[in-house]
């Protein structure tokens, strides 16, 4: 027997093998599923505060906070279907910079109502790393379609206070 004969019996063999060790869903037809994200209901649902970081936006080049939110309960989708605790991953920005359309007390008073929903009542935003693990109560909507993203999206409104 050749070489090249041996070879592809050999991997035959491990391919036959290695089937009856794939996880059934793999082998599911995913034709009609959605690779979107459900959309959660408009409503205020309590949250973790997974990662918090300051950055830049892409766009802007504008100092902003970008605060990672996680749910704490298992809700339902828009479209009936169970979503987990946890399953539900959300982003959320606070500028930093001052623009024309936003002032330097609007920025304070944003960073101020997050401070809040985390249960700090004074002192300086900085360090981030204290909010991490912290659960807050987020005011979430639904976003109309944009030309940059085109489906609808959730997205959070705000941080509900204590």
């Amino acid at each position: 027997m050749s070489d090249q004969n041996e070879n592809q019996q050999a991997t035959q063999q491990a391919s036959a093998n290695s089937n009856a060790d794939v996880d059934p869903i793999l082998t599911n037809d995913l034709t009609d599923t959605s690779p979107d994200n459900p959309l959660i209901p408009k409503n205020d649902y309590a949250m973790t505060i997974v990662k918090i970081e300051q950055g830049k936006s892409k766009n802007s080049g504008n100092a902003m906070l970008n605060i990672q939110l996680k749910t704490i309960n298992p809700t339902t989708a828009v479209n009936g279907e169970a979503l987990p605790a946890g399953s539900v991953t959300l982003f959320h920005h606070i500028v930093l910079t001052p623009t024309e359309k936003l002032s330097a007390e609007q920025i304070k008073r944003a960073l101020k109502r997050f401070q809040l929903a985390c249960g700090v009542q004074s002192g300086p935003v900085y360090p981030l790393e204290q909010y991490v693990g912290k659960n807050v109560m987020v005011s979430v909507g639904i976003s109309k379609p944009t030309a940059e993203y085109p489906d609808e999206r959730n997205e959070v409104k705000g941080f509900v206070t204590k």
